[in-house]
């Protein structure tokens, strides 16, 4: 069999998205399927037979580390979830500044007077001096599950083995009398961000930690969509161009001779200390495997399979986390390298090599091909992620290819001579020299960021069906012209480009005549409010911000993928936390054009208006009706002609309530419904509830009307 784990892999990722989606019970009957037909294939002495196998064990290993990471790590560390628990644990690393707020991730954590092997996250408004490998103890105020069973965001938070999250008032920091070699990581990657944010101003040492650490801690919500809306994103997300870029500088030093033995031992040493050093994330790690498995192959005078190397990093990384089947910055990383790996040849024999062959300059053909050979293998990553960002993401950027071109060099000279200015740290005025450079290239990357983020088609909003329905249209037509032009490879690769672009350019066509559609999203936040009204043209509102403090990074995110820079306005319908507990954290964070509430307990700023009543136009086609009074409080949104009534306050009396607030297509409550509504009045009725519907009692009609988040977490509607 000539790619085993490739395999096995593959296998075990689309296993891992059964369990995440259909559920275990049914996941373990599809196996049960698999292993039975192998076993024919065995027994009936198939050609096939081994690779069946192969696929039945990768499923049933699979289920079972599953099963055995949710059982055993998961459920039992949500048993600790509660009130007034005395926590002590160790500093795994600096605190990350999000929203506002410093995370400290603590490890050999002793909940209660038990000790447990869970991580655990504190959030907390105050910064503590301590350093990796220090004491913490405090009484936790209240402990949670790092996100809410069911939401979208909980698999991929598990990925990052963290599965509480703490929050308290007061903490004790007992120092350490020696500090452990294992945290060196750690100290270096602090000692590098503290200096970067010394010699640089914010926004360039922001871009430049993103770069070369990974870390965007310190990078506001602005410049974060600059990059996201031109498609290059991923140059904060450590993986394969980094690594490969920095392994290709190390290899330079050595000369040419990659196939001796100290060049490839000095790479893959390098590789587990830049692992290291940019936090063990699981995109880096994924690269690292499979460099590590070129770079040991050199070692052995052994070529490597880069499809099979790919395989064998996936299969690792599944077997010790199966969650990492759900982290983003995996299925991106690794979709991206399939991509790269199957698309470069035919690249290389069919454009670049015969587009530059003429040319006599050498300088120029070099250039040349390094431009088209970038230009097509950013178009076939683009095509290759589009189902992939919709289904993550929702959104996806045009602007990739080119942004590629402008920008990689850029942020490639930056990363270097940023290594090279910290290296010369000591040496002042050289240092400061090189920053000053790497200032200019961090400028150059911003501009183009931010122009070609502003182009009109540079962020789509992906329609999620129409999406899958040009995936499977695609790949029936390059099946069957492969199957046509087998024997013509050239023609057939051409001929499947077309037929890809061409669909594609049907695709936005789509998108673009539907830019007036609005997406209307009630969140999962339990006994909260928090709603979104996002249309397709980066415009967005905010109703409500309660519920836990992640949701402030939740909605950032949302906004982000959106194409929204920041909301036109946050509403805040009342003064309890159920309503306004992030109100403070979102302002800060989200940095929205205007907020209206009747309350504001910290200093006034410029963009809040004070007020229990307003008559907003948000935008073309939608308006906002909002009123808070004593005995009610609600909110009227009248959007691409449908209306949408928002009460906050589950004892609100609609009475004598304006004809507005009486009627309408979509009716969103929180916890109850009032009793003073008449639900004939609604044709669909949304309840941000943190108890499933058959917990309530409704008449057979009024429960067909319903759908609470409890049941299906955070509820989106496309609005036409």
């Amino acid at each position: 069999m000539k790619r085993p784990f490739l395999t096995v892999g593959l296998t075990m990722l689309c296993t891992m998205f059964l369990l995440f989606t259909i559920g275990t019970l049914y996941t373990v009957i599809l196996v049960a399927i698999v292993l039975a037909v192998s076993t024919v294939f065995v027994f009936l002495r198939h050609r096939e037979a081994t690779v069946a196998m192969l696929v039945g064990m990768a499923a049933l290993i699979a289920v079972f580390s599953f099963s055995f990471m949710q059982n055993n790590a998961v459920n039992a560390a949500l048993l600790y979830c509660g009130e007034n628990i005395s926590v002590c644990g160790t500093l795994a690393d600096y605190p990350a500044e999000i929203g506002g707020r410093y995370v400290y991730r603590l490890k050999n954590c002793t909940l209660g007077n038990e000790p447990t092997s869970f991580s655990l996250h504190l959030s907390d408004e105050g910064y503590y001096n301590c350093a990796p490998g220090d004491v913490l103890e405090f009484t936790a105020r209240k402990i949670y599950p790092s996100a809410e069973k069911d939401s979208e965001f909980y698999y991929s938070t598990m990925s990052g083995r963290v599965y509480l999250r703490a929050y308290t008032d007061q903490v004790t920091v007992l120092q350490a009398e020696t500090h452990s070699l294992r945290y060196l990581h750690c100290e270096i990657r602090h000692a590098m961000l503290c200096v970067i944010k010394d010699r640089l101003q914010s926004t360039r040492a922001a871009v430049l930690s993103g770069l070369m650490l990974g870390n965007t801690d310190s990078l506001n919500t602005q410049t974060a969509l600059y990059f996201s809306a031109s498609g290059i994103s991923h140059l904060f997300a450590v993986s394969g161009f980094h690594v490969s870029f920095w392994t290709g500088v190390l290899l330079h030093l050595f000369g040419k001779r990659n196939r001796h033995i100290l060049p490839s031992l000095s790479a893959c040493v390098f590789l587990f200390f830049f692992m290291a050093l940019t936090g063990f994330s699981v995109s880096v790690c994924r690269s690292g495997l499979m460099a590590g498995v070129v770079f040991c192959g050199n070692m052995f005078r052994k070529e490597a399979d880069s499809l099979n190397s790919l395989g064998l990093a996936v299969t690792v990384l599944l077997t010790l986390n199966p969650f990492s089947a759900a982290d983003a910055s995996l299925l991106l990383s690794a979709a991206a390298t399939a991509a790269i790996i199957l698309s470069s040849r035919p690249i290389e024999e069919y454009i670049t090599t015969p587009l530059t062959q003429k040319i006599k300059y050498k300088s120029l053909r070099k250039l040349l091909h390094y431009i088209s050979n970038l230009l097509c293998l950013s178009a076939a990553v683009t095509l290759a992620l589009m189902p992939l960002t919709s289904y993550l993401f929702g959104s996806f950027s045009m602007m990739t290819p080119l942004a590629n071109i402008l920008c990689i060099p850029n942020a490639q000279g930056a990363m270097v001579i940023g290594m090279a200015a910290q290296v010369f740290n000591r040496i002042p005025y050289f240092s400061d020299f090189l920053f000053h450079l790497a200032g200019i290239l961090l400028d150059l990357l911003l501009f183009f960021a931010k122009e070609l983020s502003e182009i009109p088609v540079a962020m789509v909003i992906l329609n999620t069906t129409f999406t899958v329905v040009w995936t499977a249209v695609s790949l029936l037509l390059i099946g069957l012209v492969y199957k046509k032009y087998n024997r013509l490879p050239r023609r057939a690769f051409f001929t499947a480009i077309c037929c890809a672009l061409s669909l594609m350019v049907m695709f936005n066509a789509f998108c673009y005549t539907n830019k007036d559609e609005t997406v209307l999203t009630v969140y999962d936040t339990g006994n909260a409010t928090c709603i979104t009204l996002c249309d397709r043209n980066g415009n967005a509102a905010i109703i409500g911000c309660g519920g836990d403090e992640y949701l402030v990074e939740s909605l950032a995110q949302k906004l982000r993928t959106s194409g929204v820079a920041s909301p036109r306005l946050l509403l805040i319908p009342d003064t309890r936390e159920t309503e306004s507990a992030n109100a403070w954290s979102l302002n800060r964070t989200l940095s929205p054009d205007c907020v209206i509430t009747k309350q504001w307990d910290t200093v006034a700023e410029d963009n809040i208006i004070i007020t229990n009543k307003a008559n907003i136009q948000l935008w073309k086609n939608t308006e906002l009706h909002f009123e808070s009074v004593q005995d009610f409080r609600a909110v009227h949104i009248k959007t691409n002609g449908q209306d949408i009534v928002i009460c906050a306050y589950p004892s609100s009396d609609f009475t004598d309530a304006e004809s507005v607030y009486k009627s309408g297509d979509i009716l969103i409550c929180r916890q109850s419904i009032p009793a003073t509504i008449n639900t004939d009045r609604f044709k669909q009725i949304l309840l941000s509830s943190d108890k499933k519907k058959e917990l309530y009692y409704f008449d057979e009609t009024i429960a067909k009307k319903i759908t609470t988040t409890a049941d299906e977490g955070s509820i989106s509607i496309l609005i036409k």
